[in-house]
């Protein structure tokens, strides 16, 4: 699958040349380490407590006019899944804007 020759590596750098490969436990940009280590942890912060999500499920319902509970409802980060990252990370953008607002609200 990660042929440099033949693989899903080979595919995507014929798409996108100035893309890298990482292994997804070997990352070695701190600043991609630090965000994907920030998502989680504010991901799991809200999931910990059912209040807690559901507090933020009704902040962005009253500040989010295309909000689905499902789409924008922070998300697990997948350990080895960089798609779920992805989708993690860009759930977690849909709410930054509200998230020092709504931490404020819960303390």
């Amino acid at each position: 699958m990660n042929g440099t020759f033949k693989g899903a590596q080979a595919y995507v750098a014929t798409v996108q040349p100035l893309a890298f490969y990482s292994h997804h436990t070997t990352c070695t940009v701190a600043s991609i380490r630090n965000a994907v280590g920030v998502t989680s942890s504010v991901a799991n912060f809200f999931r910990k407590l059912a209040g807690r999500i559901h507090k933020l499920e009704e902040e962005m319902q009253d500040r989010l006019p295309q909000y689905k509970k499902g789409k924008h409802t922070l998300k697990k980060m997948c350990e080895t899944r960089w798609i779920k990252k992805e989708d993690a990370v860009l759930t977690f953008l849909d709410t930054l804007p509200w998230l020092s607002s709504i931490l404020d609200n819960i303390s």
